[in-house]
């Protein structure tokens, strides 16, 4: 938030995994939403709101709709205001509140703006997401890299994993 267009861009995002990428730039999020529209695998995708300030919610709205991607995004973040903002700016698009520890009235909340997902880092139950799911709130949980968690969670219900190993999403799918 604090950089400009331009020192972003001049960042080297490939290096830090592998010589092999070195050069990559940050995407823009149209140039990631472009990539996502025109692989023919459907891509969906999670935009994490990460600044607070109260314009970016409607700018990342307009971008979604002129792209005409609603039905494959989900607008995301920590600060319900801020997805409070996007689901009023067209009550199409999925949005999710992240919280670490997720509750049921967060869950009533989200019920309240016509949320549709969840996502928690940790402390969750078989119960919370039962009660999620009997609100019609969808529940993700995030940053899950092993297969015995990945089972056990699919085996609770739950709706999406967050994971940074996608290969072993496929093995337990």
């Amino acid at each position: 938030e604090d950089m400009t267009y331009s020192e972003l861009r001049n960042i080297d995002a490939g290096v830090k995994f592998s010589s092999d990428f070195a050069g990559e730039k940050i995407p823009t999020l149209f140039e990631a939403l472009m990539l996502a529209k025109n692989n023919a695998a459907n891509i969906k995708v999670v935009i994490e709101l990460k600044s607070a300030k109260p314009t970016v919610p409607a700018k990342v709205v307009q971008l979604v709709q002129k792209l005409n991607l609603q039905n494959r995004v989900i607008i995301a973040g920590f600060n319900l205001s801020q997805i409070t903002l996007a689901k009023t700016a067209d009550p199409t698009i999925p949005v999710m509140l992240f919280k670490w520890q997720i509750t049921n009235t967060d869950i009533d909340t989200l019920k309240i703006i016509g949320g549709e997902w969840v996502g928690s880092g940790s402390r969750f139950t078989q119960e919370l997401i039962n009660y999620a799911h009997s609100k019609g709130i969808q529940f993700n949980v995030w940053t899950i890299n092993d297969e015995p968690t990945m089972r056990l969670l699919k085996s609770l219900g739950l709706d999406a994993i967050t994971t940074n190993e996608s290969n072993l999403m496929k093995i337990i799918n």
